[in-house]
């Protein structure tokens, strides 16, 4: 889904360059940022689904 959603995301970037209203240097900047944000999504929920499962040892 997320993915999706970048991909659609991209695609709207594109049309604001194609209609001048985005310049490429700050679409590409946008993008980078997205992806960014998406990794730094994925950590945390990688360190939540860590500390629940150290959770759920120390507690067996």
């Amino acid at each position: 889904m997320a993915l999706a959603a970048l991909n659609m995301g991209e695609a709207l970037i594109l049309t604001l360059i194609e209609k001048g209203i985005l310049s490429r240097e700050d679409a590409l900047l946008l993008i980078a940022n997205a992806r960014e944000a998406k990794q730094l999504h994925a950590a945390e929920h990688r360190l939540e689904t860590s500390r629940r499962r150290r959770l759920h040892f120390i507690r067996d």
